[in-house]
């Protein structure tokens, strides 16, 4: 009696055929048969375990139905896929294929139409016939039973091809409007998340509008402290002769070379008190076609308070010379401005392009030990502009100015 209910029995498994206990039975079945029959969540069928995977591999890909061509795309990707924007090109052609087809479906059912009131008039003529001419009716239908016989024959194939052509296009018709929902649905995505994007860019431009502005300001507040602190600073000449002291030489020469601050600009200076703004700017690593060979010096017009008491465009010599600290020999290059360039013309910003020696010494022999150029990683260069035959705005006035 006990062994019917015994869960250690063997038992044979109803899917598998093969010998289970009991009390595993049904984790046999759940888990491990074979045979066991698995619902697909895709397609709704019923698919034993031991074909599950090749069904999926299967079922992995479904057909667009807005793709012309019969594209096919794995399940997952098809939300991705079905969103693209060119789909709703497809739906568009689709929905304007199908317009033309029911116009030309109407038009042939309006030629039926058309042929059946024919055939009927036809009918009625030669019923009309018969009955004037005492005809003979055995052997035939009567005449009112052949229109009638006739007439359900042609009003059943016509309904039968109007059915049929009803029954397409109410199927693609359900289809195109399933897929005009989701376009639609896409659509207003897309806009709500331009709309979003606007309002940000809008954002955005705002604030870098204020940023402008306060950098403006900040600008100008510079350039005002800048020539506030020009103005005191003992370094700054009116003869139109400036020494620069070009510190720490080899560090700002590995910066240039890395692409860092590439360039330096000297103190400003003048011919006079009154006279020409200018300043030297100098490439440790060189510029140009002394870059990373030469050291590359160069000289700056500048813009002054007093640029409309000058001649322009700028005519003067300049010296560039780079002093040795051992008594020897110093470098030495100079140049005449061009009267074309519009490096030497009276400045619009706050100075104008340079112009120099790219090619002013080689950075070898500039730091090769001894030479005197760079000593305790120092360099020295003087800028010599030639005032000679400039006119001091502030020398008294000679007595044929006077007179006039």
């Amino acid at each position: 009696s006990h062994f019917p209910v015994c869960e250690f029995r063997m038992a044979l498994c109803a899917a598998c055929g093969s010998e289970v206990k009991m009390n595993e039975m049904e984790r046999h079945l759940r888990d491990v048969c074979p045979k066991a029959q698995l619902p697909c969540s895709d397609c709704g069928n019923l698919i034993t375990r031991e074909d599950w995977e090749q069904h999926q591999v299967s079922h992995r890909s479904v057909l667009c139905p807005a793709c012309p061509s019969g594209t096919t795309v794995d399940r997952e990707a098809f939300h991705d896929h079905f969103n693209r924007e060119r789909h709703s090109t497809y739906v568009f052609h689709a929905l304007h294929s199908s317009s033309t087809e029911i116009q030309r479906v109407a038009t042939e059912l309006a030629l039926i139409k058309d042929d059946i009131l024919a055939r009927v008039q036809l009918l009625d003529e030669r019923i009309v016939a018969i009955n004037a001419g005492g005809g003979s009716s055995s052997g035939v239908l009567n005449p009112d039973q052949r229109v009638r016989q006739l007439f359900e024959q042609m009003s059943k194939s016509l309904n039968d091809r109007v059915d049929t052509k009803t029954g397409t296009f109410e199927g693609i018709a359900n289809t195109l409007h399933r897929e005009l929902d989701k376009v639609i649905s896409a659509i207003e995505k897309l806009e709500n998340h331009r709309r979003n994007m606007k309002d940000v860019v809008d954002s955005s431009a705002q604030r870098i509008n204020a940023l402008e502005q306060t950098l403006r300001v900040r600008e100008s507040k510079i350039i005002e402290l800048e020539q506030k602190l020009m103005d005191n600073n003992p370094l700054v000449t009116y003869n139109g002769v400036f020494i620069w002291k070009f510190t720490d030489f080899l560090r700002k020469q590995q910066e240039a070379q890395q692409g860092r601050n590439v360039s330096h600009y000297s103190t400003p200076f003048f011919t006079s008190r009154f006279g020409y703004k200018m300043c030297a700017r100098l490439y440790p690593n060189g510029d140009g076609m002394g870059k990373g060979t030469h050291l590359s010096v160069f000289f700056v017009v500048m813009k002054g308070e007093y640029d409309a008491l000058q001649e322009w465009p700028f005519k003067q010599r300049v010296t560039f010379c780079l002093l040795n600290q051992e008594r020897g020999s110093h470098v030495v290059d100079s140049f005449r401005p061009d009267p074309t360039s519009s490096s030497f013309r009276r400045p619009q910003n706050n100075m104008n392009i340079a112009s120099g020696c790219p090619l002013f010494v080689r950075l070898d022999a500039l730091v090769s030990p001894g030479n005197g150029l760079l000593k305790d990683d120092t360099v020295f260069l003087k800028i010599i502009v030639d005032s000679t035959d400039i006119r001091d705005p502030s020398s008294p006035l000679d007595s044929t100015a006077a007179k006039a």
